[in-house]
């Protein structure tokens, strides 16, 4: 259950990341360090927020506690023991891990079909000169 949890968190935190970017590349911002600077403040509070504050929301028990939402949080922990520790740091661990490394991979994925595609493309000319020159495309 918890590599479910850790997978379905690592994938809704890749929607996040994606959807984060188009809005922000689309409203557009003068100049392009505005929009990074915008677009990593945004990506990093989405990504905080579900990975991390809704982790331990989610499996917090708020019973004892006269707040309005309190039957909302009826998880299973009232405080920090090592049932805590061993479902939700666990998951939670396992989902910064991940998120840490899956990025770069993914990365290096895109940058791998990218120059596989440019190649193919340039009908896998030798030199450097038929690199620049052959080309499928118009």
């Amino acid at each position: 259950m918890t590599n479910f949890i850790t997978g379905f968190i690592v994938v809704v935190n890749t929607i996040i990341k994606t959807l984060v970017i188009s809005l922000i590349t689309w409203i557009g911002y003068d100049t392009q360090s505005e929009m990074l600077v915008k677009i990593t403040n945004g990506v990093f509070i989405s990504l905080f927020f579900n990975t991390g504050f809704l982790l331990i929301l989610a499996n917090a028990n708020w019973s004892q506690y006269h707040m309005p939402l309190k039957n909302w949080f009826n998880g299973p922990f009232v405080d920090y023991s090592p049932d805590w520790y061993v479902f939700v740091a666990n998951t939670f661990t396992q989902t910064m891990i991940i998120n840490a490394f899956f990025n770069t991979g993914f990365q290096m994925a895109m940058d791998a079909l990218t120059w596989f595609f440019r190649r193919s493309d340039q009908k896998w000319a030798k030199t450097e000169q038929g690199r620049l020159t052959t080309t499928k495309k118009t």
